[in-house]
């Protein structure tokens, strides 16, 4: 049995606050969706980003037609720019989502490709978990960790590459909406871009840490909150 999830994960990384009403019951239910992914995995990446896409796809929808928005190509960016949101959210936390939720989101296609066997990776989690450390928030990591790192980190580089162009449909749908909805898009566009830019810049070792944006990150978000993309 898993413990419940004290999750710091965005919105607590990047959401302005407050969230500009009509949309706050929106995001945060967006935000409960990674919750509802299935513990038995995903076979392949298109099947992921297809499930993603039947969670996000009504949530966004509604959001956009909360403010006078009915478009359909403003819908399918809204869409994609929700299933890219929702994967960050996933690499970001692979360890937490293993701990918390017993669920493993990364496609069973691309860990083979680089050679990730997920087996290993789900016990080596729970073995770090039975020692104490959730969030690979110790300074050593474990034996386990070592092995696995390398095609841990390949597999997450392809996940990354894959995530970020579903990013850029918030610069192309955040000019098309009216202010503060505007703003609030292209805020979690940033975001969401500054998370995946973090997971970079640890090698894309998600699997030894767990990354957030850092106060001066969240503060440059909110000043470029203003600016174009």
């Amino acid at each position: 049995m898993t413990t419940p999830d004290p999750d710091p994960r965005f919105p607590a990384g990047f959401l302005p606050s407050p969230i500009p009403e009509p949309m706050q019951p929106l995001i945060e239910s967006h935000f409960t969706q990674g919750n509802a992914l299935p513990q038995g995995g995903f076979a392949t990446w298109p099947e992921l980003v297809l499930h993603c896409e039947r969670t996000t796809g009504p949530v966004a929808r509604e959001g956009l037609h909360l403010v006078g928005i009915d478009d359909a190509d403003c819908g399918r960016l809204g869409q994609t720019l929700g299933v890219g949101l929702l994967l960050v959210r996933c690499w970001q936390g692979v360890r937490r989502d293993i701990a918390f939720h017993d669920r493993v989101t990364i496609p069973r296609d691309i860990a083979a490709k680089h050679g990730l066997r997920l087996d290993l990776l789900r016990a080596t989690v729970a073995a770090d978990v039975a020692a104490g450390d959730v969030c690979g928030c110790v300074d050593v990591p474990s034996a386990g960790v070592h092995v696995l790192r390398p095609a841990y980190r390949a597999t997450m580089k392809e996940l990354v590459n894959l995530t970020r162009p579903m990013l850029d449909a918030g610069a192309a749908l955040a000019p098309q909406l009216p202010s503060p909805a505007s703003a609030h898009v292209r805020h979690l566009t940033l975001g969401g871009i500054a998370v995946l830019n973090r997971i970079r810049s640890i090698g894309y070792d998600t699997l030894s840490t767990e990354p957030h944006l850092t106060l001066a990150g969240r503060a440059g978000l909110a000043l470029r909150r203003g600016l174009s993309l």
